[in-house]
């Protein structure tokens, strides 16, 4: 048998090995040295233990403090040796027996063998009746509690937001909120609420506006050189392929606005710009953001 096993079978041992033991002026339960010895010997027949030193008689040495008598030992069980402790009054008429007795039932329960009775708790896990409990499996990724979704609503409330326009921003649901959304959805409301709070321009006209949005959010940096710039005098994007900046994002809801194009409207009319079908701004390249802020501002 292996060692790991012991605890499972002989962890709680059978009700009817188990007596009744006055100590304290309670009741307490114990096992028998005779059953804990059949108990060790089907675990592993060659189990052996030995005393920690012996006296000049060649006996097990043992000490007496305070009216008690102690014997420490060793015992062998499965090839693994530990110490355990026999403990009996003094007085006792068959002292070294008793110690033997005691300290077998002390060695034996480091290994696992009538655990439950050194325990006030019930070891209902390692029962033999008792089926094995599995343990519970926790969410990775919680949803968002009522409490914080409702916080999240006052706080779009006092900043003069609508929380479905804010979350559809960051490309979540509130209906189906969870603790990874959280950032965007932190993202998404500063964003819009830092846009909400810049004063609103008097402009002249739609050209006056487009340049305004322009001198906001800056262009995009271009290479000087010459060889970047293809023969119609166009200059290119760097990296076209990567993702889009804050700035190009943000002159897009900019101009957006401007056309009164908000949410699924702008990524619709967005999607038509470049030609493939995006669920937030976020998936654009950087290219694709610079043709829809040219498709945009005509």
């Amino acid at each position: 048998m292996e060692l790991s096993e012991v605890i499972q079978k002989y962890g709680v041992p059978d009700k009817l090995i188990v007596g009744k033991l006055p100590k304290g002026g309670i009741q307490l339960d114990f096992v028998g040295h005779a059953d804990v010895t059949k108990m060790l010997i089907e675990i592993d027949p060659e189990w052996t233990w030995e005393p920690c030193g012996y006296t000049e008689d060649g006996l097990p040495a043992y000490r007496v403090e305070n009216g008690m008598a102690h014997m420490a030992g060793w015992l062998t069980l499965c090839g693994v040796r530990r110490l355990g402790i026999g403990s009996v009054m003094h007085n006792k008429p068959d002292l070294l027996k008793e110690l033997v007795s005691d300290f077998i039932r002390n060695a034996a329960m480091r290994f696992g063998v009538c655990l439950s009775l050194w325990t006030k708790q019930e070891w209902e896990d390692v029962a033999p009746s008792s089926p094995s409990k599995p343990a519970p499996v926790r969410d990775a990724n919680p949803k968002v509690s009522a409490d914080n979704i409702a916080r999240f609503k006052k706080a779009c409330a006092d900043a003069g937001l609508d929380p479905e326009q804010v979350a559809d921003n960051a490309g979540v649901s509130l209906d189906d909120l969870h603790e990874s959304d959280m950032p965007k959805l932190r993202s998404s409301f500063a964003d819009l609420k830092e846009f909400a709070s810049a004063p609103e321009p008097a402009f002249a006209s739609t050209t006056e506006a487009v340049a305004a949005v322009i001198d906001m959010f800056g262009g995009e940096e271009v290479q000087p050189s010459i060889d970047n710039h293809p023969a119609g005098g166009k200059p290119q994007i760097k990296d076209p392929g990567g993702s889009p900046s804050t700035k190009q994002l943000g002159m897009i809801r900019a101009l957006g606005k401007g056309k009164e194009l908000f949410n699924d409207d702008l990524i619709q009319a967005v999607s038509a710009f470049i030609g493939r079908d995006i669920t937030k701004l976020d998936d654009l390249t950087k290219g694709e953001a610079s043709t829809a802020i040219e498709a945009l501002q005509k």
